[in-house]
């Protein structure tokens, strides 16, 4: 078993090769591997991170937070429609200013 593994129920064996069982302990965000490249894949990344930090009062890891600051502009590479779905779910959560702050 690695480090990144753990038992679950008995019988059952998660398997966590990125640790996210222990960010969402911590409560935190994180990108997998370069948020660089997360957000070249999917710029929408970088506001469904702050919704999610907003919904669930979690914090986002700094450097995907920096990297989202540089990367703003590239949400306009997205169509608009789906921009404008996420920002609506960003509106209507109880902790908006979390969200705000990414």
């Amino acid at each position: 078993m690695t480090s990144h593994q753990r038992h679950g129920r008995p019988g059952e064996r998660i398997i966590d090769p990125f640790g996210g069982r222990f960010d969402l302990m911590e409560r935190r965000i994180k990108c997998v591997g370069l948020s660089r490249d997360r957000f070249r894949e999917d710029a929408l990344r970088m506001l469904r991170a702050a919704r999610f930090a907003s919904q669930l009062e979690f914090e986002v890891d700094q450097l995907a937070e920096a990297t989202a600051g540089k990367m703003a502009n590239k949400i306009l590479d997205v169509s608009r429609e789906r921009w404008l779905a996420e920002m609506d779910k960003l509106l209507v959560t109880d902790k908006l200013r979390r969200g705000a702050a990414c």
